[in-house]
């Protein structure tokens, strides 16, 4: 039995369960990752929902636009897995990766304002005619829970305008985005 170990509040945790990846032409396995226990996600939710903001928005901010800069650096490797996973192209894939790191960047930018809003994409190269929703939101509901991802508001909150159509992701206030070809997220 494969022991993978997955995170919980920064903390390894064993997970005797895991997801296996499949390449979805070659049907090979291209990966494994640990599949969390209701328990597991319920303690992960709990931990969300008591923590306490230590970082300032500047800080933040920083951590994004670094791991965005890191995106950006291993673009090769990153679209290659995305090929791998998804049977994307790899053009497509490496453009998937360039809109990670944008996504990162508008992030950073993000920390450093107080209020939802609605934005073009279309200011980066990756971005075409996209539009990203965001929405601050503080309280986090598991799945299973009145108000949690299931039952359709955002953590109890009702969703704004226009957020029915983001999708899964949504329920926790992050921007989620639906591949053009794929359409696995939202728009």
């Amino acid at each position: 039995m494969i022991q993978e170990q997955l995170r919980i509040a920064g903390q390894k945790v064993a997970c005797d369960r895991h997801i296996e990846v499949f390449n979805p032409f070659t049907n090979a396995v291209v990966g494994t990752v640990p599949k969390a226990s209701l328990a597991q996600v319920r303690e992960a939710f709990r931990i969300a929902q008591a923590y306490k903001e230590r970082l300032s928005r500047f800080e933040r901010a920083n951590i994004l636009n670094k791991a965005a800069a890191i995106v950006r650096e291993r673009v090769p490797q990153i679209a290659a897995l995305i090929t791998a996973e998804c049977g994307l192209s790899l053009k497509d894939s490496t453009y998937e990766a360039g809109r990670v790191a944008d996504v990162l960047m508008f992030g950073a930018n993000e920390c450093l304002r107080d209020d939802g809003q609605i934005f073009s994409c279309d200011i980066t190269p990756h971005g075409r005619k996209r539009r990203v929703y965001t929405q601050r939101d503080h309280a986090l509901q598991p799945p299973d829970e009145p108000g949690g991802a299931q039952g359709g508001a955002l953590g109890g909150h009702q969703q704004p305008h226009g957020a029915q159509a983001l999708g899964e992701g949504a329920a926790v206030g992050l921007p989620v985005c639906r591949h053009p070809v794929r359409g696995r997220a939202a728009r």
